[in-house]
């Protein structure tokens, strides 16, 4: 889009004696601009509206993108502001080649023909890139573990590198790189930033981000803070997010430069079920709604009368008692003229693994495995009525509860040993160190 400005001519006439010479006007000042160094190992904000022109995920250094043959494209933080974007489920969903929770539902089926949700259980790691496998996080080019979600708050822009990248050790998969560019503390002005955001689904954020210059060119600071409450559709569920991030630059001579970063992030809650509970009630109401009798092993209808005799496992819609005391984990019905009155989540578990035990089976008693008869199923039929459950509005997953903690220091030296206007030799070192425990 061109710009016009309207621009104002102003003629001077001057007016002497007929033969009188006036002095030559006085040679301007030229004025010489000495040349920007700009770091090898830094991305500068080049950009044109959205699109940022430099990436460090093609090569480790700062590369224009149009010299580089791998699929790349940046996100920068305006961008990010300006779409409400706020992790990487929120970017993937404006990108090519992306999925996330928006457009994509990560969940696994176990050997028993049974969802484990991913989506509610990871979110930040629960995409895709290439339709192939989640996409790994590194931070400023090192590797994370991908527990800390992406936020605004302490990076510059967002680096999404398809394919195989071995420019990052260890990350060199099939699917693809997201790439933080860590923030740092501005050189040149101060500056103060206050932002609060509310949704409809009961959630809020307040963040505060401020820079100090100790010496301008030399040394500065910066901080940030944020909470956030993440509401959602299904209740009693919601999230609360606290971060606290510290950054440092310091340059003491125009070569040399070091940053230092320290974050924490802190996570508790819970979230909802993105999945579908098993249906083991359409049956039982099929069969008629009967009763069991532990007791004699038999099946009733509602009006008393013997629906049958079941001397070794029950009817697969009811629970089987044997298996509670042996540990397999099946849930309780108590069925009284017709109606539920009570039904338990899965008692007990035989795998020696807590997390196998999830809420895709607290409506399960056991339903009718039809994997046997129809191949093509990977698990059982889920529940589709509402009558049974209210997914618009109640979370199974209610019971659960999760905890994040996660301390991360961020620590770069670089040093330009040579720079000439065909030649640049530079020099970089880099510590990253992530502490993180987990309880879900």
């Amino acid at each position: 889009m061109k710009t016009f400005r309207p621009l104002l001519a102003i003629v001077g006439l001057s007016y002497g004696p007929l033969g009188a010479q006036s002095a030559a006007p006085a040679p301007a000042a030229q004025v010489v601009e000495k040349p920007v160094v700009l770091s090898p190992f830094e991305v500068v904000a080049d950009t044109r509206g959205y699109y940022s022109a430099n990436t460090m995920s093609g090569t480790r250094l700062a590369s224009r993108l149009e010299d580089l043959a791998s699929s790349i494209s940046v996100i920068t933080k305006e961008q990010m502001a300006d779409f409400a974007m706020l992790d990487i489920n929120d970017i993937f969903a404006h990108e090519a080649g992306t999925e996330g929770t928006g457009n994509y539902t990560d969940f696994q089926i176990d050997q028993s023909g049974r969802p484990t949700d991913s989506t509610m259980m990871d979110p930040n790691n629960a995409n895709r890139i290439r339709g192939i496998g989640s996409a790994n996080i590194s931070f400023g080019n090192f590797e994370t573990s991908g527990r800390v979600p992406i936020d605004p708050s302490n990076i510059d822009a967002v680096e999404i590198s398809r394919g195989p990248n071995s420019n990052i050790f260890g990350l060199g998969n099939a699917a693809g790189t997201v790439n933080l560019v860590p923030a740092t503390a501005g050189l040149t002005r101060d500056r103060s930033q206050v932002q609060f955001r509310a949704d409809s689904f009961g959630g809020h954020r307040g963040s505060l981000d401020l820079n100090r210059v100790i010496k301008r060119g030399v040394l500065a600071v910066r901080g940030s803070a944020v909470f956030q409450h993440d509401g959602y559709e299904r209740k009693p569920s919601g999230t609360d997010t606290v971060r606290f991030n510290a950054m440092v630059k310091y340059q003491p001579f125009k070569t040399t430069t070091i940053t230092g970063s320290h974050s924490l992030y802190r996570l508790h809650g819970n979230r909802p079920n993105s999945i579908m509970p098993r249906d083991a009630i359409t049956q039982w109401r099929a069969a008629g709604s009967p009763t069991w009798d532990p007791i004699t092993n038999r099946a009733f209808r509602p009006d008393g009368t013997v629906l049958g005799t079941f001397t070794g496992n029950p009817p697969a819609y009811f629970a089987f008692a044997g298996s509670i005391s042996s540990g397999v984990g099946t849930s309780l019905v108590s069925v009284d003229k017709g109606t539920v009155a009570y039904w338990t989540p899965l008692r007990a578990t035989s795998t020696t693994t807590p997390q196998s035990l999830d809420q895709a089976r607290l409506m399960t008693t056991a339903p009718t495995s039809i994997r046997a008869t129809q191949p093509l199923f990977a698990s059982d039929a889920t529940v589709s009525e509402k009558s049974i459950y209210d997914w618009s509005s109640i979370n199974l997953a209610a019971v659960n509860r999760l905890r994040d903690l996660t301390r991360t220091a961020h620590l770069e030296f670089e040093q330009i040993v040579l720079n000439t206007p065909r030649q640049m030799f530079a020099v970089e070192a880099g510590f990253f160190r992530e502490d993180s425990q987990r309880y879900r």
